[in-house]
């Protein structure tokens, strides 16, 4: 295939690379820069001759410095990009898979080694990854303070408009606009749920991967208008000199969000920072949004990691302790007594490993249980759990953690440290199951074949069948029954309280 591929707004030249075809830097939105600056994406103007895209674009302002790992010298508001890459062939109208990587929606960027394109490209699938704004820059709402010069959902805006860029040119290098699959882990999970679910994406995409999602975790105006207050004076901020926000420093920018991220939890107990909310894009939770139809026709498979907690217990950003769950359980009018939770967890040794254990609970597994049964009354619905731990993670505690299973369903483990000490063979195995039902799922609708020892059944509400990616796979049924039962109901809707 030609290197030189024309889209809607222009031609562009990429490269070749080990019989790939690689395009990256390839804008899809303007700069939201200036009087776009906090305002929702707009589509890249058109351009005469031939662009080059053989570099990755400048990635996105990095928030929260204890997870930066790259020179603020990479990074840039003009951030809004994305990255192709498919084999050096003259196929048509290959099946197309969209990335969308995590990060807490504040850091990250689509030029991640573990995010490369080339093992789905070898299998011949259109491969796309994307940037997108970050932090301050595209989920903090100012907009609850003049919404006549600011916009809310900048991000989600963002993601929309790349996914659109996809529908429109993807048959350009050779992909099938009618067989898109979009996938993310963590708040690449968030995103994929907000996508599934909003009235504004209907028809961009036929499949949905959620990994380690957070289906409850979008703000509301009233909890996105408590963390957008405290963020305001750590920038000494007035609703009355909000404007001053246009012109503001990125560097200041950084300095209020980690103090935001280190005292949100003290000041509002179990509050998200800020990130994809309600609004007219995504209008109501995904279960709602599910049962009036908008995801009709999108099949899904949606999943997490044994220990999805473990993360966050390290970090102290949920509860940490036995008592901060009890707390927790009172600010949302737990319904059921206590002892209820104490005579699930029983059977664990260690306080940390129960408060773990609830962290994975309440953040990931309920929700995303909740989005398969919903799902699952419309079109199809697979199921699964990560519960093979890195022999690194094992020895300090983490186990299978959150993430562990990114570098694994791109087929990119060897480039991730984390797993540098684990045994080929388990990788190779993994990475053949992993991998293998994502490829598959990508060109057919359906993760089944050769590649899986066992049967992967569909999901439904009767037998919430799982598929367990371990050393021995395999598939089990409701596996998580007693803790749905008990926390299903649970709704987090915290008092305002005084900032101090």
């Amino acid at each position: 295939m030609d290197t030189i591929v024309e889209t809607k707004n222009g031609k562009i030249e990429g490269f070749i690379e080990n019989g790939i075809n690689k395009w990256y830097g390839i804008p899809y939105a303007k700069p939201p820069i200036g009087e776009l600056r906090f305002r929702r994406s707009v589509p890249y103007d058109s351009w005469e001759g031939i662009k080059p895209c053989k570099k990755f674009g400048k990635k996105p302002v990095q928030f929260m410095k204890k997870v930066k790992l790259s020179s603020s010298k990479l990074e840039s508001e003009d951030c809004l990009f994305l990255n192709v890459w498919r084999k050096n062939s003259e196929a048509k109208k290959l099946p197309v898979y969209v990335w969308i990587h995590g990060g807490y929606l504040h850091y990250g960027d689509s030029s991640d080694p573990l995010f490369d394109g080339s093992h789905f490209a070898e299998e011949d699938i259109v491969y796309v990854n994307i940037n997108y704004r970050l932090g301050p820059m595209g989920c903090y709402d100012f907009s609850l303070y003049n919404p006549d010069r600011y916009d809310s959902n900048c991000t989600f805006s963002d993601q929309i408009l790349a996914l659109t860029w996809v529908k429109e040119n993807i048959e350009a290098f050779g992909g099938d606009s009618n067989n898109i699959t979009i996938a993310g882990e963590s708040s690449g999970g968030c995103s994929v749920c907000a996508l599934l679910t909003s009235p504004k994406t209907k028809g961009l995409f036929q499949k949905v991967i959620c990994q380690s999602g957070l289906p409850d975790s979008f703000p509301t105006k009233k909890t996105m208008k408590m963390a957008m207050d405290l963020f305001l004076s750590y920038l000494n901020i007035t609703p009355e000199t909000i404007d001053t926000i246009s012109t503001i420093d990125t560097e200041r920018l950084k300095k209020a969000t980690n103090k935001l991220n280190k005292n949100l939890s003290k000041v509002h107990p179990g509050c998200y920072m800020p990130g994809i909310m309600y609004d007219d894009l995504l209008p109501e939770d995904c279960y709602d949004c599910i049962k009036k139809g908008y995801t009709e026709g999108v099949k899904l498979i949606v999943g997490t990691t044994l220990d999805e907690g473990s993360f966050f217990y390290l970090l102290h950003t949920y509860p940490d302790t036995w008592k901060k769950v009890k707390e927790y359980c009172d600010i949302c009018n737990f319904e059921k007594d206590f002892s209820e939770v104490e005579n699930v967890y029983t059977h664990l040794k260690t306080e940390k490993k129960k408060v773990i254990d609830v962290n994975t609970d309440l953040l990931f597994l309920v929700g995303s249980t909740k989005l398969a049964d919903c799902q699952s009354a419309v079109e199809d619905v697979w199921m699964y759990k990560f519960n093979y731990a890195p022999l690194l993670l094992k020895m300090i505690g983490l186990d299978a953690t959150h993430g562990i299973d990114v570098s694994i369903c791109n087929k990119n483990a060897d480039k991730d440290y984390l797993w540098f000490m684990t045994p080929s063979k388990a990788k190779r195995q993994l990475m053949k199951e992993m991998f293998g039902s994502w490829v598959n799922f990508a060109k057919t609708g359906d993760p089944n074949g050769d590649h899986l020892p066992v049967e992967w059944k569909k999901y439904d509400t009767t037998h919430r069948m799982t598929y367990f990616f371990n050393e021995s796979s395999e598939l089990v049924e409701n596996p998580v029954k007693d803790k749905f039962e008990l926390w299903k109901e649970l709704k987090y809707d915290p008092p305002v309280q005084d900032q101090k």
